[in-house]
């Protein structure tokens, strides 16, 4: 039509009509335009746009395609890749040109992870009291990630612990969220959210206290006196990397401030009960102290007094008291109500004199008894010495206690003691040791 064949004896060849050229010109015109335009238009933009699902990568398939880790394995530990599509998201749609998260999900998993090895380590356990029960793969808005169900082996009520992740999460994760919560079985739980999804959940178990027969691998419990008056001091004892027991003084100005930083932090809280020391009047033991000229009555309403003031506490040990620990009468008298109230009683032995076990036992008392003084001498050499004896005896008896109180020296001292790597007795508190009977 536009063209015709005329044939010589030589050659063949074409004869264009101008109608042809001016048709094809036209052509080649618009295509050079059209090419113009797609050109300038990626020309501010060095990268070329690409689905979401072809820029992100790929993650593993979950323990029904691949397999489980094995028990113990670190948090994000995972089989061979699958280069599957992850196209679609838990509602089957496809986000293949979805706008970037910013953040991906399983980065931030993996950011997660590291919190929970490092809240293990700093409140003295390890991988080995970690376990996986369910690890399955995900996805949100065309972004694969894990999500991870275990359980967590604690010594102890797990708001210790709790509160450690919580800090570890604002370092490595902070747009995430801890949310506790129960099972249907009363056990305490705690679900780690990234951007409205659950990526981790934590079922904390408590191991049950052992018998004195298997104590032999050593466990120490130090405990604070004269706590109350420093809420300062308080929070640092709180971030040591295991566990201290406070033991706070009644009437105190920071006491209740005090108290709530101890609770928060999941540590054991006791009564200091202020009691007469043999020095009186020229020692005074401050307010709410019992005295060995009080009767029965004045006693209990003193004692009483003074438990509201740390409504936290759990148990109760002595400050001072030479003189009212060796006192039958009113010893029984305090013994006796710590009984009805379910509380223990830890004698801080003032005094070789003290008829606080005797009294205890005939009360059906929970006892425990100081064996070590940690800062006698207000030194640091001094008192990393006496925590070397409480570790020491710690190993051979099973279980040791040591007693401090809030001197700079003796934080510094702790502080030091949790860098240790080769402490042979484990730090725990109070109420992981087996009370006397």
């Amino acid at each position: 039509m536009g063209m015709t064949e005329e044939t010589t004896n030589e050659t063949t060849r074409l004869t264009l009509r101008p109608a042809y050229l001016v048709g094809v010109t036209i052509v080649l015109l618009v295509a050079v335009c059209i090419t113009l335009f797609f050109l300038a238009d990626s020309g501010g933009n060095s990268e070329v746009r690409q689905p979401v699902a072809a820029t992100t990568q790929t993650a593993p398939p979950s323990p029904t395609e691949g397999g489980a880790p094995p028990q113990g394995a670190a948090p994000g530990a995972s089989p061979a890749q699958d280069p599957a599509a992850i196209a679609e998201d838990d509602e089957g749609q496809y986000h293949g040109y979805e706008e970037s998260l910013g953040a991906p999900l399983e980065r931030l998993v993996r950011k997660v992870d590291f919190a929970l090895m490092e809240s293990l380590i700093l409140t003295g356990y390890g991988p080995g009291h970690l376990e996986f029960t369910e690890i399955s793969l995900r996805r949100f808005h065309g972004e694969a990630y894990h999500y991870q169900a275990l359980t967590i082996e604690l010594d102890s009520k797990p708001q210790r612990f709790i509160t450690t992740l919580e800090r570890a999460l604002a370092k490595w994760a902070p747009v995430s969220k801890l949310v506790r919560e129960h099972d249907e079985s009363g056990a305490q739980r705690a679900t780690v959210m990234l951007m409205g999804r659950p990526t981790h959940t934590l079922t904390f178990t408590i191991t049950p206290a052992k018998s004195p027969e298997d104590l032999s691998e050593g466990k120490l419990a130090i405990v604070i006196d004269d706590m109350g008056q420093s809420a300062n001091y308080a929070k640092k004892l709180a971030e040591l990397p295991y566990p201290v027991t406070f033991s706070i003084l009644p009437h105190m100005a920071r006491a209740t401030q005090v108290a709530r930083i101890a609770h928060e932090a999941g540590l054991d809280i006791l009564l200091h009960l202020p009691m007469e020391p043999k020095g009186y009047p020229g020692v005074r033991p401050g307010p709410g102290a019992l005295f060995t000229t009080m009767d029965k009555r004045q006693i209990l309403a003193t004692l009483h007094d003074d438990l509201r003031q740390v409504p936290e506490a759990i148990g109760v040990n002595n400050h001072m008291g030479s003189k009212f620990t060796q006192d039958t009468a009113g010893m029984a008298t305090v013994m006796g109500e710590l009984h009805n109230k379910g509380m223990f009683f830890l004698d801080s032995l003032t005094t070789p004199g003290s008829v606080a076990m005797q009294e205890g036992r005939n009360a059906g008392l929970a006892l425990y008894k100081r064996n070590i003084f940690l800062d006698n001498i207000r030194d640091v050499r001094s008192i990393r010495r006496q925590l070397e004896k409480a570790q020491r005896l710690a190993a051979s008896r099973g279980q040791a206690i040591a007693i401090g109180h809030p001197y700079p020296e003796t934080l510094k001292a702790l502080q030091e003691w949790g860098q240790r790597t080769n402490r042979t007795a484990r730090m725990v508190p109070l109420t992981a040791l087996q009370p006397i009977r």
